[in-house]
């Protein structure tokens, strides 16, 4: 049966549409013409190839421009799971962390440029009416909302699931970014759906962790802020103040007197050390300290002028006050010279320090490490009102309080001068 035809059909047979534009007959002639041309258009063709190829490629390294500018998460596709398998290479570092995060971001713009694979906490308390929130102190929070992002996570381990609504720092699973299974961790706290304070961790290296902040909570109603806000005037304060900073790396930044010589942490010349102040007050300092961030060699600087590195550090942050080089703490033991180092002056719970050993026999610096049964770690920390101290030839540390403990532990530590070494030989419980 003949399939009828719609009433515009009849139209569009007239004119071009009205025979067949490329029979048979119009085959036959295309391919006899090119077949008669195809020797003297050889060499125009294989010149036209090139331009052919060399076309593509731009083409090629034009599309590969706009993908990577085109607004993609930021490592959306590199980024582990929150107890999932990652990438094993670095994917954060605090140079781009720090270039992602503003305080006040909106949850739509973080999800943008960290994707959407976190793990969110969230608590509410009730309070009596009269109760006043601490801002240094996350219990006493009346509402705490924290999303946690997971980086580079190893395939087949399991994240540790942290209590970061009561403290955020106990929301890291620290082991794990120690022993590199984890790369970074991040954790936004929110108010209001907006960014309002921020804490990262990530492994730096030979077991060790760097840790950047942002936005300490300054009131509980109060705005926050670190620095003036993107397109802020300056204050002549501000100015004046940022005059008197030290030259990012450049000098020396921190320094110890030993009797084979000086002990001298500087910044890596071919890094890019930030100076700035710490903006806003909080249990880490006040808004005039002066935050160092950047990769740093402590060296030995002997009498003779030679020098010997005694360890290398990875985007370290130091918080001190005032502008001047601080010294080590030093600690005198019978055999050895121990040189205490502390890369922030004041903390909420504790303090994150490092211990180097002159043998006063010798004149060998070291980096001694802390040996608790079969674990080895290269820092140590204490509480910010009691420093470390030796006695009897030992080195004794009171361990920091964290929010709402009872008491504390006291560590001692014998030292093993030939492995360079601290082994933990007592603890004490102290109220």
């Amino acid at each position: 049966m003949k399939e009828a035809k719609p009433e515009w059909y009849a139209r569009l047979k007239q004119g071009p549409f009205e025979g067949d534009v490329f029979g048979a007959d119009r085959q036959r002639e295309v391919e006899a013409r090119a077949q008669a041309g195809q020797k003297r258009r050889t060499g125009k063709t294989r010149l036209n190839a090139r331009a052919a190829a060399l076309a593509a490629a731009a083409v090629l390294l034009i599309a590969v421009a706009v993908l990577a500018t085109s607004g993609q998460p930021f490592d959306s596709d590199r980024h582990g799971s929150v107890g999932g398998g990652g990438e094993e290479e670095p994917i954060m570092t605090v140079g781009n962390f720090m270039d992602r995060l503003r305080i006040g971001m909106t949850q739509e713009e973080v999800r943008q440029a960290f994707g959407n694979d976190y793990e969110g906490m969230s608590v509410r308390r009730d309070f009596p009416q009269e109760h006043r929130e601490d801002p240094n102190d996350i219990s006493t929070w009346s509402a705490v909302d924290l999303w946690r992002y997971d980086f580079g996570v190893r395939d087949g381990y399991e994240v540790r699931q942290g209590e970061a609504v009561n403290d955020p720092e106990d929301g890291f699973d620290l082991d794990g970014i120690r022993n590199g299974e984890i790369e970074a961790q991040l954790i936004i706290n929110w108010r209001d759906r907006k960014v309002e304070r921020v804490i990262a961790k990530m492994h730096s290296g030979e077991g060790t962790i760097g840790t950047t902040r942002l936005g300490p909570v300054i009131e509980h109603d109060a705005p926050l802020a670190v620095g003036e806000p993107p397109g802020a005037d300056p204050t002549a304060s501000d100015s004046s103040s940022d005059s008197e900073l030290p030259t990012p790396n450049e000098g020396i930044r921190a320094v110890g007197d030993s009797a084979a010589g000086k002990l001298q942490l500087r910044p890596d010349k071919s890094g890019d050390e930030s100076v700035r102040m710490l903006g806003a007050p909080s249990c880490l300092g006040q808004e005039t300290d002066v935050r160092f961030l950047g990769n740093y060699e402590l060296v030995l600087h002997r009498l003779s002028g030679e020098e010997t590195v005694v360890q290398s550090f990875e985007q370290l942050e130091m918080i001190w006050q005032g502008n001047e080089t601080i010294e080590f703490r030093k600690l005198e033991l019978p055999d050895i010279e121990l040189f205490v180092f502390l890369p922030r002056y004041a903390d909420c719970h504790a303090l994150d320090f490092y211990v180097y050993g002159v043998d006063k026999a010798t004149g060998e610096a070291a980096n001694y490490t802390f040996r608790d049964g079969e674990k080895n770690h290269l820092a140590w920390t204490t509480s910010p009102e009691e420093l470390p101290k030796a006695a009897d030839g030992r080195l004794v540390v009171e361990g920091g309080r964290g929010a709402g403990q009872d008491g504390a532990v006291r560590y001692i530590f014998e030292p093993v001068p030939e492995k360079h070494q601290l082994r933990l030989a007592d603890e004490e419980r102290i109220p």
